[in-house]
């Protein structure tokens, strides 16, 4: 009867230590390197997210790591165009919204699916900022966030 009660107490035990063990192991095991590199890309010219927001789940979704880098202050320069019209592919299964400034003043929002049809005003700097949205349908879930300089040169 003693040996029993032992071989429960060490089930009781062993069990929830050793599914702990394996739920820590793939937790700590999820790095930066497991977050998307997925690129926006201005006239085939690829910009690299600047800031995100990222839940990868671990252990079949028990538990979720959080990524989080807000996007530095500097701007970069992604392109320099003669045309009002600025050829911007999106990250492919995402829901993009994109806003142009210009003087820190917003000049256009909209998805991704409407940018084909903004036309740059007149010469000048602006930024594109565009957020890609991931819903938790697809396991790995979040938000990307890339901000680039355009310089307009129109003749």
């Amino acid at each position: 009867m003693k040996r029993f009660f032992i071989m429960i107490l060490v089930a009781i035990i062993g069990v929830p230590l050793i599914l702990g063990g394996v739920l820590a192991y793939s937790y700590y095991h999820i790095t930066e390197e497991d977050l998307p590199q997925d690129m926006l890309m201005i006239n085939e010219q690829p910009v690299a997210a600047s800031g995100y927001e990222w839940f990868i789940p671990a252990f079949s979704g028990i538990v979720e790591k959080e990524f989080y880098r807000t996007p530095p202050a500097e701007i970069e320069q992604a392109a320099r165009e003669s045309s009002p019209k600025v050829p911007v592919t999106f990250p492919e299964g995402y829901e993009s919204q994109a806003t142009v400034l210009q003087d820190g003043n917003v000049l256009w929002r909209g998805s991704g699916s409407e940018w084909e049809a903004f036309s740059f005003p007149s010469s000048g700097d602006y930024i594109l900022e565009v957020e890609s949205l991931r819903e938790k349908k697809y396991g790995a879930y979040g938000k990307l966030s890339y901000r680039a300089g355009i310089r307009i040169d129109m003749e």
